[in-house]
């Protein structure tokens, strides 16, 4: 399936591939002085991942300022956003689930 394909994939290359850089996918505000706040959109480098005490929070680089970011919230891009929400969307539609699938994206320049 589409969207598990795609899933896996990301999984595995998230934060490896285009020399660790990432796209965060929504607004964070830190809660604790480790940890660091962004906006949707802005790029991330990642500096280390998590270890198997904790998966869910990778030390990272934003404007210059390093600290802890939910795993959830980046992705590899914003156009692999774009194309997990198609596949869902289609997936949707082929079940039945759903009569139409319409959404709009909007990506800053």
């Amino acid at each position: 399936m589409c969207v598990n394909t795609v899933a896996t994939d990301v999984e595995e290359e998230l934060g490896n591939a285009n020399g660790g850089i990432v796209h965060s996918l929504y607004d964070y505000t830190a809660r604790n002085s480790d940890e660091l706040s962004f906006r949707a959109g802005e790029k991330i480098l990642i500096l280390h991942k998590g270890d198997e005490e904790e998966r869910d929070w990778w030390w990272a680089s934003v404007q210059q300022k390093e600290g802890y970011i939910p795993r959830n919230y980046i992705g590899v891009s914003d156009y692999l956003s774009y194309y997990v929400l198609h596949c869902l969307c289609k997936l949707l539609y082929l079940s039945g689930s759903i009569n139409n699938c319409f959404f709009k994206v909007e990506m800053e320049p």
